[in-house]
């Protein structure tokens, strides 16, 4: 298993249909913005996804919302190939 699989699985809903704690959310993605992950590695480990949810609107966080967003425009920019 993949460190980004790994983190995936950490930020991911609880199987009790909780949410991680914030605390730990919001310091996993603050780590992830520093990370280099190859878009082939988002898309096998679901880290994507994962991070995507949390810009959605059912995260409900203002915070977590503006870090996640912040991660995919860096992934999109990287993917696409925009400076």
């Amino acid at each position: 298993m993949g460190g980004a699989k790994i983190l995936a699985s950490w930020l991911d809903i609880l199987p009790d249909g909780t949410h991680p704690n914030f605390n730990l959310v919001n310091g996993m993605l603050n780590c992830i913005a520093t990370l280099q992950i190859d878009s082939n590695q988002l898309e096998e480990s679901g880290l994507d996804n994962v991070v995507s949810y949390y810009e959605s609107n059912d995260c409900k966080n203002p915070e977590l919302q503006r870090l996640a967003k912040s991660i995919i425009d860096k992934w999109s920019r990287k993917i696409h190939k925009i400076d």
